[in-house]
């Protein structure tokens, strides 16, 4: 009787290590299929981030190419800018600013 005990205990020991030892074959596909899941949801969430980042990416690239442009054109304006060489000429640049001649 008590060798029918302990064989039993044994058996059953036995049992519960080979069963963590050896998961089944569902347990593993259970778990496989969870972690796809969990895998693919992030992958979408960073997709989704990187076109985010891109968009905001092509956008700024087109604000510095706009900005870098008026910078070209601004330092080309001030290289064209002469002194002027007369009372005349200076007279005629403050008419164009606004500012009127108090000689005649």
């Amino acid at each position: 009787m008590t060798l029918a005990i302990v064989m039993i205990l044994l058996m059953i020991v036995l049992a519960f290590f080979m069963g963590k030892s050896h998961p089944s074959q569902d347990a593993i596909y259970t778990i496989q299929q969870e972690l796809s899941k969990q895998y693919d949801k992030k992958i979408i969430d960073l997709d989704r981030q990187l076109k985010e980042k891109n968009e905001a990416l092509k956008l700024s690239n087109t604000k510095y190419l706009t900005l870098i442009n008026k910078l070209e054109e601004v330092k080309n304006a001030k290289n064209k800018i002469k002194i002027p060489e007369t009372d005349t000429d200076i007279v005629h640049r403050l008419d164009a600013l606004g500012y009127k001649s108090v000689r005649k």
